[in-house]
């Protein structure tokens, strides 16, 4: 049986009202993700996007998942690091053993019992790519607040207190970086042995 148009239906994970037209968050996630890959002005959140959505809903994905999602969103956050969906394309071409251990050594962090004041429904009324930007950082910082219990986990205190250093990849305010799978940061020097497999 249907439910009546006019009853609200909210997500039991993150807390969404979910619109009428969309019968679960991940159907307004994969609405949102296709304006992204559509458009490249729009793709400029999709990090953004991807994380902040994963955090909100990390049981419908691996447990060691919130890790790896909340280290790159403080990379988001903390330091203006590049959202862009071009970055996450550069970022999955990246991929070694050893890096992969260290994935399996993430510990599971729970996840706080409110997940953020905003949704993936709070980037629908975008209609520019500023609009959306703005509402997928905003949302962004929301559940990195959310999470803020988790933010004394020593690879997320390590890349919150980064400085301006010689990092990869660029970020928007010119600096390079982004967290390792075991949290550390890893300089260009330390890349050069991958550069030909990319």
């Amino acid at each position: 049986m249907h439910s009546p148009s006019n009853e609200i239906i909210h997500c039991n994970l993150c807390g969404a009202v979910i619109p009428d037209g969309f019968g679960n968050c991940e159907a307004i996630f994969h609405t949102v993700l296709e304006r992204e890959y559509r458009d490249p002005a729009f793709g400029e959140a999709h990090l953004f996007t991807v994380d902040a959505y994963a955090l909100q809903h990390s049981e419908k994905h691996s447990p060691r998942s919130n890790a790896f999602h909340l280290m790159r969103l403080c990379w988001l956050v903390e330091h203006g690091g590049s959202a862009s969906i071009r970055q996450a394309h550069r970022q999955g071409h990246v991929r070694d053993d050893s890096r992969e251990e260290s994935y399996r050594r993430f510990p599971f962090l729970e996840p706080p019992v409110s997940r953020g004041e905003l949704t993936v429904s709070s980037l629908l009324p975008a209609l520019t790519p500023e609009d959306h930007h703005r509402l997928a950082q905003a949302w962004g910082r929301s559940v990195w607040t959310a999470w803020s219990g988790h933010q004394t986990w020593e690879p997320v205190r390590v890349i919150a207190g980064l400085r301006r250093r010689d990092f990869w990849p660029p970020s928007r305010n010119g600096d390079d970086g982004v967290p390792d799978t075991d949290g550390t940061p890893r300089s260009r020097a330390a890349e050069g042995g991958q550069k030909a497999h990319r």
